[in-house]
């Protein structure tokens, strides 16, 4: 196992335990955090099965589904927080 796999299986949970808690009365970041593990689902399961995607599509799938203003801030947080 890697560790991106690790992180893509745990990211792929994550998105499934959070779909049941984020009814149209949830809280805001609650509501993010639903939409960032579904943006990034699917490119969880590609690294899962050893496929490759594009960076940044994945981000500019963020930025969509989560909102543009929160979207870019979220997008931006997570590239700055991948080291060269």
């Amino acid at each position: 196992m890697s560790e991106a796999k690790l992180l893509a299986a745990a990211l792929y949970q994550l998105r499934i335990m959070l779909a049941p808690l984020a009814g149209p009365g949830a809280d805001r970041d609650l509501q993010a955090a639903k939409r960032l593990a579904y943006a990034l689902h699917n490119h969880a399961l590609a690294v899962m099965e050893g496929k490759t995607f594009d960076c940044e599509g994945a981000l500019a799938h963020v930025r969509k589904m989560i909102g543009e203003t929160e979207g870019l801030e979220i997008a931006d947080q997570i590239r700055s927080s991948i080291p060269n």
